[in-house]
């Protein structure tokens, strides 16, 4: 899968999603993010207004493993249980991305189960919206003009 597909693809599938979502380039520059890896991660953001890893995360531990084709989980110490999953993107044997997703071994707190409860329900409406009207638009279409209903 060629980069930019890639890019299309993460951010119309992890936009919303309940846990953090990044797209690097193969030297771990952030292309692309959803907010909550803004809100779990604690990256840095640059002059150029672009966000970046922290400096205590070992950027070249991890393009090293990623170059080999492999991933690398990373935890961090102060993260409680939390881990981020570097997964590599490759055109053959040359690094060109890193997809990155994080998570936690927490469950949310009681007070937030409502609140995502709520999110998941958004998402489903947005991802299910457009698909059922394109296929309730186009039943017209496949309804052929026959000496029986014209």
């Amino acid at each position: 899968m060629q980069f930019e597909g890639l890019f299309h693809m993460m951010r119309s599938l992890y936009s919303d999603a309940l846990f953090p979502a990044v797209l690097t380039d193969g030297v771990l520059r952030i292309c692309w993010h959803n907010q909550e890896a803004v809100r779990q991660i604690p990256l840095l953001v640059n002059r150029a207004k672009e966000y970046e890893w922290p400096d205590f995360f070992p950027k070249a531990e991890i393009v090293g493993e990623l170059q080999s084709g492999r991933p690398f989980t990373f935890y961090p110490k102060d993260g409680e249980g939390c881990f981020l999953l570097f997964s590599p993107v490759m055109d053959g044997s040359q690094l060109v991305g890193c997809q990155v997703m994080g998570g936690t071994g927490k469950e949310p707190a009681r007070e937030e189960l409502p609140q995502t409860a709520a999110r998941i329900l958004s998402v489903y409406e947005k991802s299910s919206k457009m698909p059922l009207t394109i296929i309730f638009s186009t039943l017209a279409l496949l309804v052929r003009e026959t000496p029986e209903n014209t």
